[in-house]
């Protein structure tokens, strides 16, 4: 009789549950940082850059259900043996998982996806994912007008014939998602295009991984010299240009454009990096680097303001 007193207190203890979440939790977070380690094999600093993240840069669950650095990188070449598509629909589904899996929001923090709205978001996700890899093939295919309107760009300034696409979804639990094309060199700098609400101290906790750091002052006028005090880690980036980006909001002052501190915005949406409350899907970014040395990150804006440019980065 005591024994299945015990067993049924045992059943209905919520710190089980809670368990079994972080033990699914911590699997998602395998599949989907291994793909963090695709680009660790570029050169020996993004490498330890990899190795730094995938150890614990995401430290909401402390766990040790935490992947380690060397069994993600192994799981990075298991990704790295997969087509782009495979490990898109794997990682795809790890978000939407993790989506349904994470904690409710407080009421009134937007930044927090609720599960109520992530099958929205996946969907939208998914959308906007299989029409990056359709613009990836264009890329393969050569036909880079075509894809610099559409997609994150990274290109290696000798050569600007090898570039990596990257898409990261940020949610509280898990960070970020990751889907970087295989089999790819020359990666020199590594930057995000979230699709989904990012909070501003993850997005400064992306900075030191992706190789930049940014100066004090948050805007600078356009045309002036980069601030002294951009500190690239990554060989030949010494600059990211934000370019006007203000969807379906009056333009104001931000037109024609302005230089942003990554780390320093007051409205992040204004990037439109997938729209503060989540719900704006419309941005078109593209990143490329322009010469030698310039990473600029420019969008195609859509406002009222003749003085806004409504061009997207072409290459």
């Amino acid at each position: 009789m005591s024994l299945r007193r015990s067993a049924r207190t045992r059943t209905r203890d919520p710190h089980a549950f809670w368990a079994f979440r972080d033990v699914v939790l911590y699997t998602l977070q395998y599949l989907t940082l291994a793909q963090v380690a695709q680009f660790a094999a570029v050169d020996k600093r993004s490498n330890q850059y990899a190795k730094t993240y995938v150890r614990g840069r995401i430290t909401r669950y402390t766990s040790p259900f935490l992947p380690t650095s060397e069994g993600a990188l192994l799981l990075g070449r298991f990704f790295q043996a997969l087509d782009v598509t495979t490990s898109w629909i794997v990682g795809s589904v790890a978000l939407a998982a993790t989506c349904f899996l994470s904690d409710p929001p407080h009421p009134d923090n937007l930044n927090i996806i609720t599960p109520r709205r992530s099958l929205g978001i996946w969907a939208n996700f998914m959308l906007k994912e299989a029409r990056y890899l359709l613009v990836h093939r264009a890329w393969s295919s050569g036909r880079y007008s075509e894809a610099g309107r559409m997609m994150l760009i990274f290109m290696h300034p000798g050569t600007g014939k090898r570039y990596v696409s990257i898409t990261a979804a940020a949610t509280p639990s898990l960070g970020a998602l990751f889907f970087a094309a295989p089999n790819t060199d020359g990666l020199i700098a590594i930057a995000a295009h979230s699709v989904i609400s990012p909070v501003p101290r993850f997005v400064c906790e992306q900075r030191h991984l992706f190789g930049w750091r940014t100066h004090t002052r948050s805007v600078v006028p356009v045309g002036d010299d980069p601030p002294s005090r951009w500190e690239p880690r990554f060989p030949g980036v010494t600059t990211l240009e934000f370019s006007t980006a203000n969807w379906g909001r009056p333009c104001g002052a931000t037109c024609p454009g302005v230089w942003h501190d990554a780390c320093g915005l007051q409205h992040w949406g204004e990037l439109n990096w997938g729209g503060w409350d989540g719900a704006d899907w419309k941005s078109d970014a593209a990143l490329a680097l322009i010469g030698k040395g310039r990473l600029r990150y420019r969008y195609g804006v859509n406002c009222d303001n003749p003085l806004c440019p409504n061009s997207n980065m072409s290459v």
